[in-house]
């Protein structure tokens, strides 16, 4: 048993050691409690973010390409039936023929998920307001030669038509199968800009941002390239979308570069931050 030593006016005494131990015991659990449920304190006291990489979130990203891709593949096949079922009519109420209303169809379908594919994501892929762009702006740094905050709605619905454009084209090519391969690489294209979406517009995950924008890119490519091969002009119309898709790659390296260079991964101290935001 640990013994206490103190000095009186008669000597030295010895008092066992009890009252002080479990007060010292309970003060070192507590300070390795919080040690371990802590995150890592720098030199100015300031707590850092944890830097761990956060593997849910991206299997949260794959998982979300993935079932957009698979939930646009099914709606194409919908779409296949409902224009075959179109074409295969003699007449329609009005004079129209069959045919013509099976095109109009498959016009809205591709003009419609061309500029909205977000309806078909499972994550939130809101794309920025004129007003929170422009708080964004004030927030975080941008490169001189970055375009007005206006432009880009004009830009983004210009690309959203030439895809539908392009898309209707690629399909009557593709003898008017809607399920044909370069219209399911394209569905995978939106579905990864959707995902991107979420990353840097909702998420504000800065740093994950750019490697995400490359596979935008990448995938926007692909799509092009399929266009190409099966309608030469279908592909030439779709290019402007990887042009912008290339500048909006740049755009986003120069804030990142800009602005700290936040991890190129997801964080699992971002994940927290990013939880704080959505339940306040």
């Amino acid at each position: 048993m640990a013994v206490a030593v103190s000095r009186t006016p008669s000597g030295l005494t010895c008092k066992p050691f009890t009252t002080r131990r479990p007060r010292l015991l309970a003060t070192i659990g507590a300070t390795a409690q919080r040690t371990s449920n802590s995150k890592s304190v720098s030199k100015n006291g300031n707590t850092e973010p944890d830097m761990d990489l956060d593997v849910a979130a991206l299997g949260k990203y794959a998982g979300a390409i993935t079932l957009q891709t698979g939930i646009m593949s099914g709606a194409l096949w919908g779409l296949q039936q409902a224009s075959s079922a179109l074409a295969a009519s003699e007449s329609l109420p009005g004079g129209v023929e069959g045919a013509d209303a099976a095109k109009w169809l498959v016009t809205a379908f591709f003009l419609v998920t061309s500029i909205k594919s977000r309806i078909f994501s499972p994550l939130d892929a809101s794309r920025p307001t004129l007003k929170g762009e422009k708080k964004a702006m004030s927030d975080r740094k941008r490169p001189s030669w970055m375009p007005p905050p206006v432009t880009f709605p004009i830009v983004w619905s210009t690309i959203g038509l030439l895809r539908g454009i392009s898309s209707v084209m690629v399909w009557e090519a593709c003898g008017r199968d809607a399920t044909a391969l370069p219209l399911v690489v394209f569905c995978l294209h939106l579905a990864v800009g959707d995902c991107w979406n979420h990353i840097n517009n909702v998420e504000r995950r800065a740093g994950v941002a750019v490697p995400g924008v490359l596979c935008c890119l990448a995938s926007c490519v692909a799509a092009v390239a399929a266009y190409y091969n099966t309608d030469t002009t279908a592909g030439l119309v779709l290019a402007p979308s990887a042009v912008w898709i290339s500048i909006a790659s740049l755009l986003i390296y120069s804030i990142w570069d800009l602005n700290g260079r936040d991890p190129l991964y997801p964080t699992k101290g971002e994940s927290e931050l990013i939880e704080q935001r959505s339940s306040a």
